[in-house]
């Protein structure tokens, strides 16, 4: 797999049900765009600890 994009935003309250819409939400786009390959999604909690893609 080839990084070809990442998404990075913050939130102002975490939850599980906040994971979850991001994911949907997050799915739906790269559906709607008709991505056919397959695609890495990562969704963390202490998203300022990772890396940044390059």
């Amino acid at each position: 797999m080839q990084n070809a994009a990442s998404i990075h935003c913050s939130l102002p309250a975490w939850s599980l049900d906040t994971a979850i819409w991001a994911a949907e939400v997050t799915a739906a786009a790269v559906r709607g765009v008709g991505v056919t390959e397959p695609v890495l999604l990562t969704i963390s909690h202490n998203g300022g600890d990772l890396a940044q893609n390059v």
